[in-house]
């Protein structure tokens, strides 16, 4: 299960992906988020991805992907 924090970051990244074709930055993230770090905001991206709901791909920028 994810974290509050952790869910409000995949439903913002869901939705990008879904409205554009594309992952965001960890730039953008963070903006969603309120975040001030980008380290904290990759923290979280790492959190999401290691519970299986967001996949990373291999040598592509914006390189996330829905399960």
């Amino acid at each position: 299960a994810l974290t509050p924090r952790q869910r409000t970051a995949f439903e913002f990244i869901a939705a990008y992906i879904e409205a554009t074709g594309s992952a965001p930055t960890i730039v953008e993230v963070r903006a969603a988020l309120g975040n001030k770090s980008k380290g904290s905001t990759h923290r979280i991206v790492s959190a999401i991805v290691d519970r299986g709901y967001l996949k990373r791909l291999p040598r592509q920028a914006r390189a996330l992907a829905l399960v």
